[in-house]
């Protein structure tokens, strides 16, 4: 469109009233800039909360899986020193050397108590009468149903050069039976702590394994050694109940005071598995964050001013741009109006916008009778019909923007009697512009001369059967196909005509030619339309046929010639010819594997024919 002086001074209007508005709206995008950086800050703060809760839940999976992988190596130790001992045959030396090369594990012992509860033996101390353990632990042990694995938690053993913790792992001395007491070895509680250190991320993480019932320490870290024989903060929710085996809550430590988001997990043989990140950790991120988004909001705040001053120097811009583009449009119209080939322009649901004057001129519609409709109109609608709407439709499917060419069948605004060859060019479109411009031309007398020169390079022009070239392309697509999928094989029909020469001399030309029609015409009558049918010369004929195995499809195809063609014809009214025919037959691949070889053994098995008589047929 083009831009009046009167348009000018209005968007001059327009701009100054933008630029008093520019101060007012900038207060909002300010305001509503700081409330959106607040609700930021706020939905990081949760958002690291939810992250930390995954990670420590992940981590307590971790210590639980590999805690209960220990337990149950142990547990396996403890078994096969039971077999040992209730087969009686168990020594301090085997004990000592099953339990370090199997476990790997130095410090652990492995200690015999009787029904009493009394220390019946140890696998390396000297043998000192006394109980071992907790009294409630044996007798919970005792008085349970089946061959339970129980874990104690941690007792100072007093025995050594040193006082160390331990973590008693016992089973029923006897399974089936009297109770005679249990087996227990005496596993150091530090055998974990290398294992489960890799676990532990910030400076103030925590993880520990407790007791099935929640209450007391088998494994803390860091600072180990003060947590052991220590209950857990009695203000700790009632986490440790059977209803479930895994959650979070947040609590402070027993040591540090340091209040954590603490995971857990129950382990399969009873003990819970936690890991706890302090919020000083988790906070740390979202501080930073608070940080970053306070510096941004004041780097966008200065960018909103300044933008501000240059709307207005922005919008003379675009008012310039709107009246180049304007300038463009009529040169573009010009050139469309004067193009000799038809030119569409659709919109991007492919509805007609425009149309020039050779469009018109082309398809006989004027431009109202099509603008808003589809292309299709322009050709039938039948489906073996070039409709030039499902083309064009096709053409953006598979190619986006790039462009389509191809030829279309038209019908002019007259209707189907005046029909027309079309050729259509989508041209291809690189912008954010959903339109496309479609170039139409009238080829149908380009077309119709080729169409014809092809025909004449490749039929007899009398007959209309296919000529020596053409059968010979169709004869190696057979025997391609043949060789390669071995679904059928080519059968070669080679037929000579006898006294048609002499007709021909004894008659005028016109004769010969009618001759020559008539027997094509008996030849399609006997074959079918996918058979090929070639006229070699005046007097000689050929067919190709689809070979399936056996040999009396080919035979009864020469036979047929031969009782079709060895007869009368009447080719006119006075005029009344007899002539016959005989026929060689040739098959791939018995005969020959290439069209050359296949040719030449059909023609030779014409000639023996001849050799043997008219009228018949030879392989």
């Amino acid at each position: 469109m083009t831009i009046s002086t009167r348009d000018t001074v209005k968007y001059a209007a327009v701009l100054r009233a933008l630029r008093m508005g520019c101060t007012v709206a900038s207060a909002a995008v300010l305001l509503l800039l700081w409330s959106w950086l607040l609700d930021m800050v706020e939905r990081a703060e949760t958002e690291a909360f939810a992250h930390v809760r995954i990670i420590a839940e992940e981590r307590a999976r971790s210590v639980a899986d590999a805690m209960q992988t220990s337990i149950e190596r142990l547990d396996f130790a403890l078994l096969t020193v039971r077999h040992i001992s209730q087969a009686g045959g168990e020594t301090k030396t085997e004990w000592d050397r099953f339990v370090v090369d199997s476990l790997g594990v130095q410090g652990v012992q492995i200690a015999r108590i009787d029904a009493n509860g009394y220390a019946a033996s140890f696998s390396r101390n000297a043998f000192l009468r006394g109980y071992v353990g907790d009294r409630g632990f044996f007798s919970s042990l005792k008085t349970l149903p089946g061959d339970p694995l129980l874990i104690d938690t941690p007792a100072l053993e007093q025995g050594g050069a040193r006082p160390a913790w331990i973590i008693p792992f016992s089973r029923k001395a006897r399974v089936s039976g009297p109770f005679s007491g249990t087996i227990t070895l005496l596993v150091p509680a530090g055998i974990w702590q290398a294992q489960f250190a890799q676990y532990l991320g910030a400076k103030h993480d925590a993880i520990a394994v407790l007791s099935s019932d929640g209450g007391k320490y088998i494994l803390r870290l860091p600072d180990p050694d003060s947590a052991y024989g220590r209950y857990t903060p009695s203000e700790w929710p009632a986490l440790f109940r059977r209803e479930t085996d895994h959650g979070h809550f947040v609590g402070r430590g027993v040591n540090d005071n340091l209040e954590r988001l603490i995971a857990w997990v129950r382990l399969p043989s009873g003990p819970i598995a936690t890991a706890g990140i302090a919020f000083d950790d988790v906070l740390a991120p979202a501080w930073a964050l608070e940080r970053a988004l306070k510096i941004g909001g004041g780097i966008f705040s200065v960018l909103v001013i300044l933008l501000t001053g240059s709307l207005a120097a922005a919008l003379t811009i675009s008012e310039k741009s709107l009246r180049a583009c304007d300038e463009r449009e009529i040169l573009y119209r010009n050139l469309m109006d004067n193009m000799t080939q038809g030119v569409m322009h659709l919109d991007a649901n492919g509805r007609i916008l425009h149309v020039n004057a050779a469009f018109s001129a082309i398809t006989g519609y004027a431009p109202e009778n099509v603008l808003g409709k589809s292309p299709g109109m322009l050709s039938p609608t039948h489906d073996e019909a070039r409709n030039l709407g499902r083309m064009i439709e096709q053409w953006i499917e598979e190619g986006g923007n790039a462009a389509g060419e191809g030829d279309f069948d038209g019908l002019r605004a007259r209707g189907a009697t005046r029909p027309f060859t079309g050729h259509a060019l989508l041209m291809a479109h690189t912008g954010t512009d959903a339109r496309r411009i479609v170039l139409i031309s009238d080829v149908s007398a380009e077309r119709r001369e080729r169409a014809e020169i092809w025909r004449a390079a490749n039929f007899d022009t009398l007959t209309g059967l296919a000529n020596r070239e053409l059968m010979h392309d169709h004869l190696e697509l057979m025997t391609n196909h043949a060789l390669v999928q071995h679904d059928c094989g080519v059968a070669v029909l080679f037929i000579g005509l006898d006294y048609f020469v002499p007709v021909s001399i004894r008659n005028n030309s016109d004769i010969a030619m009618r001759l020559r029609y008539e027997i094509a015409h008996r030849l399609r009558g006997i074959f079918h339309a996918e058979d090929t049918i070639a006229c070699l010369r005046d007097d000689h004929f050929a067919v190709l046929l689809p070979d399936y195995g056996s040999a009396s499809v080919a035979d009864r195809a020469a036979a047929r010639v031969v009782s079709s063609l060895s007869g009368g014809f009447a080719v006119d009214e006075d005029a009344h010819v007899e002539i016959t025919c005989h026929v060689g037959v040739a098959r791939l691949p018995d005969n020959g594997k290439t069209p050359g070889e296949l040719l030449h053994s059909a023609e030779q098995a014409m000639l023996r024919a001849r050799e043997r008589g008219r009228s018949c047929w030879s392989v």
